[in-house]
């Protein structure tokens, strides 16, 4: 691949092994800056550093870098000459380049600024943009994705080499591979102090722009995640009331017949007749199924069998609901040619809305610091490509620790209601279209706990209700129904209320009342200031109140 189109032609990718992660405290041990010329390693500058302080013990097992081996190494000032000049004015690669950068930066001491006059790529952020789906943004995982052969881990030449073949394998396999569109979009979420990637992005602009033949268009760039939130079966003929549930899983029966990995238990057998029994009378089953039972098929059978019966499945587990929604239910219903219609259901706020999204990016996003852009990031690519909206989809995004974001461009009841001719692309008015014909339903506890207190309950009274995974019932409502604050959340707050005064300042400079707003506004600021302090002395008091308590 042809990287000059971007620039990227010839680049430097640099690593640091330091003493601890505190660079104003620490110090570097190793660097290492490799260059690359058309995707192949040409050149290396590496360092053992004398950090003139101890190495952690934690450290040397890192990193194997003892402290016998940097006693006679030369100090950082003695080698930033050479080192500065090997960078030269090459574009900078790495992973988590910050991290290396505020450590360079300061055994520099002012003199020399990594962050001047450089092209920043970080390939940390890069997958965690492009790469949405995955579990890790570790180099490690990162390279073991793309096949990259690694060596040695937590050595810095290694680790920047590594992180350069992984920036090749990035944009080769999937940065190329977006629409003009997506670009623009995280474009515009760049501040003018965000650098990390930005000028990655200004090139991909510039070269489409001039080249629009080499554009990747909408149609043909889409490519929607595997995942929905309904199925829906083809059946030849319904053999609803055909099959009896001894028909299927006797040990001459259906199942054992059709599937060769089938086994008959008498267990199951017992469990599914019961419950058979259980929807005949109308009545309400407590059973405790063993592992190894097969409840799963030992009450879907039953259901499945009972004709215009609408079913609510509940688990604690997304595991167990991709489990049902992908195999279960898809099996049984071509073995037993019966008509299923299923989808899974989620409480609004796990769906992302798109015109929030893009009134935040187009209007709001002086709301949002550089980290939280940062984050933000994560989510473009993905909403571009999804076909549910649904947000544990995208791994790079955690909601838990950005909570300001995802409750800023998360489906919102009253902002629906408001935008209602705009709904086209709202994933949750979808869901609910879908809703409305299935007959089998898969949900969460949290979202069966909720239903009672919701301003409008995409859940109805069905014919069916199981709850699977019951032990973990009463644990799940407690943590869906309760209310949780953290400090990222309440600093999120205060930094969009400050962000949107200083507009506010700004534009009522020769306001009459501009001393008295201005006064109000800092006694907001004081107040704030203290309780996000008293807030955090508290948690921390309980948290080691908890501890005293474990370990005593």
């Amino acid at each position: 691949m042809d990287l000059s189109r971007i620039n990227l032609d010839e680049f430097i990718s640099i690593d640091v092994e330091t003493t601890g992660l505190d660079s104003k405290t620490d110090k570097i041990i190793e660097i290492s800056a490799v260059k690359f010329s058309n995707n192949k390693v040409v050149d290396k500058f590496t360092k053992l550093i004398n950090p003139g302080k101890k190495i952690p013990s934690f450290i040397e097992n890192l990193t194997g870098i003892k402290n016998e081996n940097v006693d006679n190494a030369p100090f950082f000032n003695e080698i930033s000459k050479d080192l500065i000049e090997f960078i030269d004015n090459y574009p900078i690669v790495g992973h988590n380049i910050g991290f290396d950068i505020d450590f360079i930066n300061k055994e520099t001491n002012g003199l020399y600024d990594l962050y001047d006059m450089h092209m920043i790529c970080d390939t940390y952020y890069l997958s965690k943009i492009f790469l949405y789906n995955l579990h890790s943004y570790k180099l490690q995982y990162l390279c073991d994705y793309f096949k990259i052969n690694l060596d040695n881990i937590h050595r810095a030449e290694d680790d920047a080499i590594n992180a350069g073949y992984l920036l090749i394998k990035i944009l080769e396999e999937v940065v190329f591979q977006c629409t003009l569109d997506d670009y623009n979009s995280i474009y515009k979420i760049y501040s003018n102090s965000m650098l990390f990637n930005k000028k990655i992005f200004t090139n991909l602009i510039d070269f489409y722009l001039n080249n629009p033949d080499q554009a990747i268009s909408p149609r043909k760039y889409k490519k929607e995640l595997k995942k929905k939130f309904s199925y829906h079966n083809k059946i030849t003929e319904n053999l609803v009331g055909r099959y009896s549930v001894s028909d299927v899983l006797k040990k001459d029966g259906l199942l054992n017949s059709k599937l060769e990995k089938y086994e008959f238990r008498q267990s199951q057998y017992d469990f599914a007749y019961k419950f058979s029994k259980t929807i005949i009378n109308n009545e309400i089953s407590i059973v405790e199924a063993e592992t190894g039972l097969g409840k799963t098929y030992g009450y879907l059978v039953p259901c499945l069998l009972s004709e215009n019966k609408k079913i609510i499945i509940s688990t604690s587990t997304h595991n167990l609901q991709e489990q049902l929604f992908d195999f279960d239910l898809p099996e049984l219903g071509e073995l037993l040619n019966v008509p299923i219609n299923a989808s899974i259901v989620k409480g609004m706020k796990n769906y992302i809305c798109i015109l929030r999204l893009n009134e935040l990016i187009n209007n709001n996003i002086d709301l949002l610091n550089d980290e939280e852009r940062y984050e933000l990031l994560s989510l473009i690519i993905w909403s571009s490509n999804t076909s549910t909206g649904d947000i544990s989809e995208c791994n790079s995004f955690k909601t838990w620790r950005y909570k300001k974001i995802w409750n800023l461009i998360c489906f919102e009841y009253d902002y629906c209601n408001l935008h209602k001719n705009d709904s086209k692309e709202c994933y949750y008015s979808n869901l609910k279209k879908h809703i409305n014909s299935s007959n089998v339903l898969i949900v969460n506890h949290s979202l069966l706990a909720s239903c009672y207190n919701k301003e409008e309950s995409i859940i109805e009274d069905a014919d069916i209700c199981i709850i699977d995974e019951a032990h973990k019932f009463a644990e799940n409502c407690q943590m869906h129904l309760k209310e949780s604050l953290n400090k990222h959340y309440l600093k999120g707050l205060f930094e969009s209320f400050n962000s949107s005064v200083l507009k506010i300042l700004d534009e009522n400079r020769n306001n009459k009342n501009f001393n008295d707003l201005y006064n109000q506004v800092n006694f907001i600021k004081d107040n704030a200031i203290n309780f996000i302090k008293n807030f955090e002395d508290m948690s921390l008091s309980f948290a080691n109140i908890k501890s005293s308590v474990k370990f005593s």
